[in-house]
């Protein structure tokens, strides 16, 4: 658990660069482009608060399913008429990115233990 710990640090520290990787996928751009949605103004209003929620969760501070931030995002894509698919296709870079950097982070961390 002390892991997960360090790793939701880091993502916190580096939260803006984790955002801006999410948000310049060519899928959330083209998205984002067809849709009219302003960047900075999803990344202020949502994006930021969907990256800590998944760090509370990580670090067992809060439920997964308990996430007002992503319930707005998903009123937001839903009121933009953005298909599931279109949905799906924003949320997934998001996950895959913090998965990646979840798992990269704990091989580090085991390499400095070992």
């Amino acid at each position: 658990m002390h892991n997960l710990y360090e790793i939701g640090a880091w993502l916190t520290q580096h939260s803006a660069s984790v955002i801006e990787q999410w948000l310049n996928d060519p899928k959330i751009l083209s998205i984002f482009t067809q849709h009219k949605i302003n960047r900075q103004k999803f990344s202020k209003n949502f994006a930021t608060a969907i990256l800590s929620h998944a760090v509370d969760v990580m670090q067992a501070k809060k439920e997964m399913q308990n996430c007002p931030s992503m319930n707005k995002f998903v009123d937001l894509m839903l009121k933009n008429n953005i298909t599931a698919d279109e949905i799906l296709s924003s949320v997934l870079p998001f996950a895959v990115l913090f998965l990646s950097i979840c798992s990269s982070s704990l091989l580090r961390l085991q390499t400095m233990l070992l």
